[in-house]
């Protein structure tokens, strides 16, 4: 449910602060006192943790799994250290799978984007799978992935979103299934745990991690949306005293999805951050059709005899026929060519969230000067290009869990 998703993205949020709190020794003043200045920390493999952690807990409804030991409860910390434990208790496998896990993925995705760039992409499977030194390290990798998937099969709660799918007849044997404990989980309910998992940690901590880049690299932006979000938290603070029917909730101080739709500086940030790094940046169709791409429009000047004048006269070339794709091929989309195109975006290489804001007037930035002559109204470039975004891809198959990715993205 979306209350869960919200419980589980504030967690998540919580958990990743107090990561980066412990790693840089910014904690209490006690801490800050004894370990000196700061220390600079590298936030992606926090960030991985945390949301691989929310998504996980999502998916199964587990209350074991946690990416920061200090906020496991102290059955949980016991649980995982202890040396009786047994090896299949949820909370040990958990945290012994999680690193080789995250590793495992973060490698998995340059074996991919080598074999595409390779002549493995173009020969038959059989002679990659043969012969190729890349699928065997793929392979290798493709261990702990499978067994931290199995995990959240196995360790699914009735009525979770996996228990839910590993109980319908196109994923397992209805009831029979789940009734696994430590067998083994059928390989198609297990593609689709990794599939889940991976794209729902995955995406999310990979724009969080840009956009937090780029707001250090903008602090007016960063100062903006910080007053944007405690403007609306004093709101709902005030709101929630003048209610006297209201009764005290343990979740009354989280970020909601409803806070977050009062908090459009937010969605615009997060926009132009997907807009400039889209976490997919290409993808790959088959096409279902022949298709025609028009020859760039251009006109050519050759000189011929004006028998009236005697002078050269321009003449125009006809215009090259279209280039046909056909049927079956495979035709790759960049995105993130498309999101910077500058003939589609004006200011196209630059973070300007304000241009989500308003469509006809510019967006007001400090570094934008008003001699700047992509203020010009000559200029007639758009600021934005809705039918030229497309983050979580487009069409049939784009990304079926980008709301859940937009409710995680704006809580963390």
């Amino acid at each position: 449910s979306g209350t869960r998703l919200e419980a589980e993205a504030n967690r998540g949020a919580e958990e990743f602060i107090l990561a980066v709190q412990n790693a840089s020794g910014c904690g209490s003043p006690a801490d800050r006192k004894t370990q000196g200045a700061p220390r600079m920390v590298n936030i992606v493999p926090l960030l991985q943790r945390s949301t691989v952690g929310i998504i996980y807990r999502y998916l199964t409804h587990s209350t074991t799994a946690t990416t920061n030991p200090a906020n496991a409860t102290q059955s949980e910390s016991a649980a995982a250290n202890s040396a009786q434990t047994p090896h299949n208790h949820p909370c040990h496998t958990y945290q012994t799978l999680l690193m080789p896990y995250l590793d495992a993925v973060t490698q998995i995705r340059m074996i991919i984007l080598a074999q595409a760039r390779s002549i493995w992409f173009l020969l038959p499977q059989w002679c990659y799978r043969r012969f190729s030194k890349l699928y065997q390290t793929e392979e290798a990798l493709l261990k702990p992935i499978r067994a931290f998937s199995e995990l959240a099969c196995r360790s699914a709660e009735v009525g979770s979103p996996l228990d839910v799918l590993k109980g319908s007849k196109s994923h397992g044997n209805n009831n029979d299934l789940r009734k696994i404990a430590s067998d083994a989980v059928p390989k198609n309910m297990r593609d689709e745990a990794i599939t889940l998992l991976f794209a729902g940690q995955d995406t999310s901590a990979a724009t969080l991690s840009w956009t937090l880049h780029l707001l250090s690299l903008h602090p007016d932006i960063q100062q903006r949306l910080a007053e944007e979000i405690a403007s609306v938290r004093k709101r709902e603070e005030a709101q929630r005293k003048a209610d006297e029917n209201q009764t005290a909730k343990p979740n009354q101080n989280y970020i909601t999805k409803q806070s977050t739709l009062q908090m459009p500086y937010l969605d615009a940030v997060l926009k132009e951050s997907m807009r400039l790094y889209p976490v997919a940046p290409f993808v790959v169709r088959s096409l279902q059709r022949d298709l025609a791409i028009p020859s760039p429009s251009h006109t050519c000047k050759s000189v011929s005899n004006n028998s009236n004048h005697g002078t050269p006269a321009p003449s125009l070339q006809p215009v090259p026929p279209p280039i046909i794709l056909p049927k079956n091929s495979l035709a790759c989309i960049w995105i993130y060519g498309l999101h910077r195109n500058p003939q589609l975006w004006r200011k196209a290489d630059d973070f300007i969230p304000e241009r989500w804001l308003t469509t006809t007037t510019p967006p007001n930035r400090a570094h934008i000067k008003p001699t700047d002559p992509d203020l010009s109204c000559e200029n007639k470039t758009p600021w934005i290009c809705s039918e030229a975004y497309m983050p979580f891809a487009a069409g049939p198959r784009n990304c079926l869990g980008q709301s859940l990715a937009l409710v995680i993205l704006k809580i963390m």
